[in-house]
């Protein structure tokens, strides 16, 4: 696997002994819930470069509402809506190579407004509308084509949180845990061990339809819609430790519905609904608290798009 392993004393954790390459540092956001305007569109940008965003290839189907994961090299994105019909179809690109999607397998339950995360090797879909909401948590082997197995179960039933990931630990933020009703609470599972969710602790605010960034050890959440409308808040936890979001910054524009992802120094976040569809791009420094700034633009206003890169926390785990 290209991983050193080592104790820290109190857990094993594992680092990545090898060079990624060039590619590393490569963002993808993926489909769009906005009509007329290509809604089969992947994008890419460079995370590390501020500027615009560059067409990648199409989907095989107009897609949104679904969720990604990825490892250094494989993207992946279960579509949420195969426009109109809800889907549980699987895709893949390779991140290095810009190009159109390939067909990976299917979830284990036909849904969409589920959220995705992983390590270096496996990929976890949580939660979701079927279209009741769902507690159900799929798993696949990244590197491995096929369909989506049990993983275990949300502690209940929701849609449209945020995810962030450790190499080996996943958060699940917030989401809507009723038609309307959205909630603050965070769960968690360990990514290499089937079961289900646990307890991790609160978020300052309710919020659905929001979205997180990590650098492995620290997660910053933001946006989202919550009894108050759009917000721009983020907020941040440590993600080996469980316990209460603190405060981080804001967004340069309250909205909810976008994506997001990140290296392991800088997070994304990618359009967005203010009501109307954004193109805007914001950064942040993951290490430093503070307010978000302007990354540039996608190549077309985009909502409800799934995202992944070749660079997140996650990677370096099992």
């Amino acid at each position: 696997f290209g991983t050193l392993e080592f104790f820290d004393g109190v857990s094993w954790k594992t680092v990545n002994s090898y060079s990624r390459g060039g590619a590393a540092g490569r963002g993808i956001n993926a489909g769009n819930r906005e009509p007329a305007i290509n809604m089969d569109q992947i994008q890419h940008v460079n995370i590390q470069s501020l500027g615009n965003a560059l067409d990648f290839g199409v989907l095989t189907t107009d897609a949104y509402d679904g969720a990604g994961c990825s490892s250094e090299t494989r993207g992946i994105f279960a579509l949420g809506i195969d426009h109109p019909a809800v889907s549980n179809i699987i895709e893949y690109i390779t991140i290095p190579s810009a190009g159109n999607s390939i067909d990976f397998g299917n979830l284990s339950e036909t849904r969409n407004n589920q959220n995705g995360g992983s390590s270096s090797t496996r990929g976890i879909f949580l939660g979701g509308q079927t279209p009741t909401n769902s507690d159900t948590i799929d798993y696949i082997e990244i590197g491995t084509l096929g369909n989506a197995l049990d993983f275990g179960n949300l502690t209940d039933s929701r849609r449209e949180g945020g995810c962030v990931t450790s190499p080996t630990k996943l958060v699940h933020i917030g989401g809507w845990d009723s038609p309307s009703t959205n909630t603050s609470d965070m769960q968690f599972i360990t990514i290499a061990s089937k079961g289900n969710a646990v307890f991790f602790g609160d978020t300052n605010q309710h919020s659905g339809n929001n979205t997180g960034v990590s650098n492995g050890t620290r997660g910053v959440f933001g946006g989202g819609s919550g009894s108050d409308g759009f917000t721009k808040i983020i907020d941040f936890i440590t993600i080996t430790t469980s316990g209460n979001s603190i405060s981080f910054g804001d967004l340069t524009l309250a909205r909810g519905q976008l994506a997001s992802t990140s290296d392991k120094t800088r997070g994304v976040f990618m359009g967005g609904r203010t009501p109307t569809t954004q193109n805007i791009i914001d950064y942040i420094t993951i290490a430093s608290a503070g307010n978000a700034l302007d990354f540039g633009d996608l190549a077309q206003p985009s909502r409800d798009a799934s995202a992944c890169s070749d660079s997140h926390g996650g990677l370096g785990g099992f």
